[in-house]
């Protein structure tokens, strides 16, 4: 993940995060693992010590580089993290992509959290048949209120957890939370790219808005 211009930059009012194949291999300056380098290159963002939210809507209008069999590999998401760091996660949307023309990109809302010292998860992902391209523009949304949270896509409810499924979450949730927005490659989850994925490859974020509850 860089803050190279090739990587993330603002063109035409339009934030775009750029994954790309690396040949020779990219050095990593901070990453003694891959001494070599690595193969691709991505872009990461966040509003960690600069800006965070406690019982707002989130709102990330965005399209996402997830064609269907094109895009194995990539690993868009959009998430929050609490300011303390502590346990705890929202994920607005994550999206997997596919090296199978026939099968959908796969895209989850979840909410991480801790129980009896363990972590633990409650997730939904968006059917095939609910109409949504992930490479046209949709605004994927997160409703934080003291005792529940709402996810839903182009203002339609997909996904909601309250005290039944995570028990405490009024606590869970009375914290600030910050935004993070990346385009990951690569990953024990998506796998590594094909192939046949298309790369360069451009997750572009048109708007993100913070607002009173709905």
């Amino acid at each position: 993940l860089t803050d190279r211009p090739e990587n993330l930059s603002v063109r035409e009012g339009a934030l775009h995060l750029i994954a790309r194949r690396e040949a020779p291999p990219l050095k990593c300056k901070n990453d003694k693992r891959f001494p070599d380098g690595r193969s691709y290159s991505s872009a990461f963002i966040s509003t960690q010590n600069k800006k965070s939210w406690q019982a707002v809507r989130i709102e990330v209008r965005a399209s996402l580089p997830l064609p269907a069999g094109r895009s194995k590999g990539l690993w868009p998401a959009m998430w929050l993290r609490p300011d303390d760091l502590g346990p705890g996660e929202i994920d607005i949307l994550e999206g997997i992509g596919t090296g199978d023309a026939g099968k959908m990109p796969t895209l989850q809302q979840t909410i991480h959290f801790e129980k009896d010292g363990n972590a633990a998860k409650k997730s939904f992902v968006l059917p095939a048949g609910s109409g949504v391209d992930p490479t046209q523009v949709h605004t994927y949304a997160v409703t934080m209120y003291a005792d529940r949270v709402d996810w839903s896509v182009d203002d339609q409810v997909t996904f909601s957890v309250g005290n039944d499924e995570v028990p405490g979450i009024a606590a869970f949730l009375d914290r600030r939370w910050f935004l993070r927005v990346n385009l990951a490659v690569g990953g024990r989850w998506p796998g590594d790219p094909s192939a046949t994925t298309e790369l360069p490859a451009d997750m572009t974020v048109l708007d993100v808005r913070v607002l009173a509850q709905r």
